[in-house]
């Protein structure tokens, strides 16, 4: 599975198209993707490989619970699958742009097996915000 990492700022245009960094497309990491938003305010970007490893989850999650169900549903009913045309754009629906606030911009941000599409105000404002087990959360990861 490809690792997605960096982050790029990339417009919209009049159709409502992004383009996807280069970097993202190489030796073929993905030839289609399901876009969803699963949490507010950014939207998620999950390539094929990983979309089935979430689906799986969601079928083994509703199978456990009446109240999964919903859950479920309301996660897919959201959902699209989008792949990249030859200049490595996809259609980002008037639906998703709103419901990400994307107006004009598109901040996009590898996020290792998926990528997330953000408005580039709302990331700022959650990336400055004070976050106390960051340090913690480091000191666990990279020692």
């Amino acid at each position: 599975m490809s690792s997605f990492l960096g982050n790029f700022d990339f417009a919209l245009d009049s159709k409502g198209r992004v383009a996807l960094p280069s970097a993202f497309m190489r030796g073929g990491a993905a030839d289609s993707f399901v876009l969803l938003q699963w949490r507010v305010p950014a939207l998620t970007l999950l390539p094929e490989p990983a979309w089935k490893e979430v689906s799986e989850r969601l079928r083994e999650y509703r199978r456990k619970s009446k109240k999964a169900w919903a859950h479920a549903r309301r996660i897919t009913a959201a959902s699209i699958e989008v792949a990249p045309d030859s200049q490595r754009r996809i259609l980002i629906p008037a639906k998703h742009q709103e419901m990400a606030s994307l107006d004009g911009r598109v901040l996009i941000i590898g996020a290792m097996d998926r990528i997330e599409l953000w408005n580039p105000d709302l990331f700022e404002a959650e990336d400055e915000a004070p976050d106390d087990a960051f340090d913690e959360f480091a000191q666990e990861i990279f020692g």
